[in-house]
């Protein structure tokens, strides 16, 4: 039987999970502003850890600097 307890954290824990890669929304106006990214851009879910490492990698030798 699974009994549910509620740990001294939970209050720190988000309110839901979604999949990395998944679309959330757009940035705000400031932060189109402060990046020059265009208002449409959209934000999506990520991933922490190692999970997030190789796509980072990728994206990072895709920027030119």
């Amino acid at each position: 039987m699974l009994t549910s307890h509620v740990q001294p954290y939970a209050g720190l824990l988000p309110p839901r999970v979604l999949e990395p890669g998944k679309a959330v929304g757009t940035i705000t106006d400031q932060m189109a502003q402060l990046t020059g990214l265009p208002k449409t851009c959209t934000v999506c879910a990520g991933t922490s850890g190692l999970l997030s490492l190789s796509p980072a990698s990728l994206c990072a030798s895709l920027v030119p600097v």
